[in-house]
Protein backbone atom coordinates (compact mmCIF):
# COMPACT_ATOMS: atom_id res chain seq x y z
CA UNK A 1 0.00 0.00 0.00
CA UNK A 2 1.10 3.31 -1.14
CA UNK A 3 -0.31 5.59 1.79
CA UNK A 4 0.87 9.17 1.90
CA UNK A 5 0.61 11.44 5.06
CA UNK A 6 -0.15 14.77 4.88
CA UNK A 7 -2.36 17.46 4.14
CA UNK A 8 -3.59 18.37 0.64
CA UNK A 9 -3.58 21.69 -1.07
CA UNK A 10 -6.85 22.54 -0.37
CA UNK A 11 -6.92 22.08 3.16
CA UNK A 12 -3.72 23.83 3.63
CA UNK A 13 -5.24 26.77 1.48
CA UNK A 14 -8.39 26.57 3.74
CA UNK A 15 -5.56 27.13 6.95
CA UNK A 16 -4.11 30.22 5.57
CA UNK A 17 -7.55 31.73 4.82
CA UNK A 18 -8.76 31.27 7.87
CA UNK A 19 -5.74 32.84 9.60
CA UNK A 20 -5.53 35.96 7.18
CA UNK A 21 -9.24 36.75 8.34
CA UNK A 22 -8.39 36.43 11.86
CA UNK A 23 -5.61 38.64 11.48
CA UNK A 24 -7.68 41.20 8.99
CA UNK A 25 -10.54 41.63 11.99
CA UNK A 26 -7.54 42.16 14.52
CA UNK A 27 -5.61 44.73 12.59
CA UNK A 28 -8.96 46.27 12.00
CA UNK A 29 -9.39 46.33 16.34
CA UNK A 30 -5.86 47.82 16.55
CA UNK A 31 -6.59 51.01 14.09
CA UNK A 32 -9.87 51.48 16.45
CA UNK A 33 -7.91 51.24 19.35
CA UNK A 34 -5.29 53.71 18.01
CA UNK A 35 -7.75 56.00 17.14
CA UNK A 36 -9.01 55.98 20.38
CA UNK A 37 -5.59 56.51 21.96
CA UNK A 38 -5.09 59.66 20.01
CA UNK A 39 -8.40 61.50 21.16
CA UNK A 40 -6.82 60.40 24.57
CA UNK A 41 -3.72 62.03 24.27
CA UNK A 42 -5.45 65.02 22.73
CA UNK A 43 -7.84 65.33 25.63
CA UNK A 44 -4.86 65.10 27.68
CA UNK A 45 -3.20 67.74 26.09
CA UNK A 46 -6.15 70.14 26.25
CA UNK A 47 -6.59 69.45 29.84
CA UNK A 48 -2.80 70.17 30.14
CA UNK A 49 -3.60 73.61 28.01
CA UNK A 50 -6.42 74.54 30.26
CA UNK A 51 -3.74 73.79 33.03
CA UNK A 52 -1.63 76.42 31.45
CA UNK A 53 -4.38 78.77 31.44
CA UNK A 54 -5.16 78.60 34.60
CA UNK A 55 -1.90 79.66 35.93
CA UNK A 56 -1.45 82.27 33.72
CA UNK A 57 -4.55 83.61 35.17
CA UNK A 58 -3.31 83.60 38.95
CA UNK A 59 -0.18 85.84 37.67
CA UNK A 60 -1.68 88.39 35.11
CA UNK A 61 -4.90 90.39 34.28
CA UNK A 62 -7.56 87.43 33.22
CA UNK A 63 -6.07 85.45 30.68
CA UNK A 64 -3.62 87.95 29.49
CA UNK A 65 -0.48 85.83 30.11
CA UNK A 66 -2.39 83.03 28.48
CA UNK A 67 -3.38 84.91 25.03
CA UNK A 68 0.30 86.04 25.08
CA UNK A 69 1.58 82.67 25.36
CA UNK A 70 -0.57 82.02 22.54
CA UNK A 71 0.29 84.99 20.24
CA UNK A 72 3.90 84.57 21.06
CA UNK A 73 4.47 80.68 20.44
CA UNK A 74 5.45 80.48 24.07
CA UNK A 75 7.46 76.64 24.33
CA UNK A 76 4.87 75.47 26.99
CA UNK A 77 1.83 76.10 24.57
CA UNK A 78 3.95 75.07 21.75
CA UNK A 79 4.91 71.57 23.10
CA UNK A 80 0.84 71.34 23.69
CA UNK A 81 -0.10 72.07 19.97
CA UNK A 82 2.66 70.06 18.48
CA UNK A 83 1.50 66.68 20.45
CA UNK A 84 -1.55 67.66 19.10
CA UNK A 85 -1.05 67.94 15.87
CA UNK A 86 1.06 65.17 15.62
CA UNK A 87 -2.30 63.25 16.60
CA UNK A 88 -4.82 65.42 14.61
CA UNK A 89 -3.28 67.20 11.66
CA UNK A 90 -1.96 70.45 10.94
CA UNK A 91 -4.28 72.94 12.10
CA UNK A 92 -5.95 70.86 14.70
CA UNK A 93 -6.04 73.58 17.52
CA UNK A 94 -8.21 76.68 17.85
CA UNK A 95 -7.99 78.95 20.68
CA UNK A 96 -10.42 82.00 20.64
CA UNK A 97 -10.11 85.10 23.54
CA UNK A 98 -13.04 87.13 24.71
CA UNK A 99 -11.87 90.36 22.53
CA UNK A 100 -8.59 90.62 21.32
CA UNK A 101 -9.31 93.88 20.10
CA UNK A 102 -10.59 95.52 22.98
CA UNK A 103 -7.60 94.22 25.19
CA UNK A 104 -10.11 91.98 27.15
CA UNK A 105 -8.93 88.56 27.80
CA UNK A 106 -11.71 87.60 30.60
CA UNK A 107 -12.69 84.22 28.82
CA UNK A 108 -11.38 82.00 26.38
CA UNK A 109 -12.11 78.48 24.65
CA UNK A 110 -10.06 76.17 23.25
CA UNK A 111 -10.83 73.21 21.03
CA UNK A 112 -8.94 70.36 18.85
CA UNK A 113 -10.48 68.28 16.49
CA UNK A 114 -10.44 64.28 17.54
CA UNK A 115 -9.15 61.36 14.98
CA UNK A 116 -12.43 59.66 16.00
CA UNK A 117 -15.64 60.88 14.38
CA UNK A 118 -16.72 63.14 11.56
CA UNK A 119 -16.49 66.41 13.25
CA UNK A 120 -15.97 65.68 16.83
CA UNK A 121 -13.98 68.17 18.55
CA UNK A 122 -12.99 68.66 22.58
CA UNK A 123 -13.23 71.39 24.07
CA UNK A 124 -11.75 72.89 27.23
CA UNK A 125 -13.05 76.86 28.55
CA UNK A 126 -12.56 78.81 31.41
CA UNK A 127 -15.46 77.91 32.63
CA UNK A 128 -14.42 74.92 33.07
CA UNK A 129 -15.96 73.10 30.88
CA UNK A 130 -14.42 70.32 29.03
CA UNK A 131 -16.15 68.27 26.57
CA UNK A 132 -16.11 66.27 23.42
CA UNK A 133 -18.73 68.21 21.12
CA UNK A 134 -19.39 68.32 17.13
CA UNK A 135 -17.87 71.23 15.86
CA UNK A 136 -20.93 72.64 13.63
CA UNK A 137 -22.82 72.99 17.53
CA UNK A 138 -20.00 74.64 19.50
CA UNK A 139 -20.31 78.13 20.69
CA UNK A 140 -16.72 78.84 20.65
CA UNK A 141 -16.24 77.49 16.91
CA UNK A 142 -18.01 80.53 15.93
CA UNK A 143 -16.60 84.14 15.76
CA UNK A 144 -20.12 85.70 16.25
CA UNK A 145 -20.68 83.40 19.40
CA UNK A 146 -19.91 83.70 23.33
CA UNK A 147 -16.24 82.34 23.68
CA UNK A 148 -16.76 79.32 25.49
CA UNK A 149 -17.74 75.82 24.90
CA UNK A 150 -21.14 75.94 25.26
CA UNK A 151 -23.16 74.12 22.61
CA UNK A 152 -25.67 76.26 20.26
CA UNK A 153 -28.99 74.12 21.38
CA UNK A 154 -27.73 72.30 24.39
CA UNK A 155 -25.28 69.41 24.85
CA UNK A 156 -25.15 65.99 24.20
CA UNK A 157 -23.70 62.92 25.74
CA UNK A 158 -21.57 63.90 28.81
CA UNK A 159 -21.96 68.04 28.19
CA UNK A 160 -21.95 69.69 31.15
CA UNK A 161 -25.38 70.63 32.54
CA UNK A 162 -27.13 72.37 35.08
CA UNK A 163 -30.33 71.74 34.19
CA UNK A 164 -32.01 70.35 31.22
CA UNK A 165 -32.28 73.74 29.30
CA UNK A 166 -28.19 72.75 28.86
CA UNK A 167 -29.23 69.91 26.79
CA UNK A 168 -29.98 69.14 23.08
CA UNK A 169 -33.64 67.71 22.31
CA UNK A 170 -33.79 64.45 23.42
CA UNK A 171 -31.55 65.02 25.98
CA UNK A 172 -32.09 65.10 29.89
CA UNK A 173 -29.45 66.64 32.79
CA UNK A 174 -28.02 63.06 34.28
CA UNK A 175 -27.19 62.76 38.33
CA UNK A 176 -23.79 63.52 37.23
CA UNK A 177 -24.12 66.64 35.68
CA UNK A 178 -23.80 65.14 32.28
CA UNK A 179 -26.71 65.50 29.81
CA UNK A 180 -27.38 61.72 29.02
CA UNK A 181 -29.76 61.03 26.31
CA UNK A 182 -33.62 60.67 27.95
CA UNK A 183 -35.23 57.17 28.35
Amino acid sequence: MNKKSGFTLVEVLTVIMIIAILASVVLVSLDRARERTRDSTIKNQMNQLRSLAETTYSFTDGYKGFYEMVDGGDSDYMAIKDQIEDMAGEGALSVRFTDEDADDYTNYCAYANLVTGDNDVFCVDSAGIAAREDQGDLNCADDDSPVNCAVAGGGTTGHECDDDTDCADGYECGIDDECVEKT
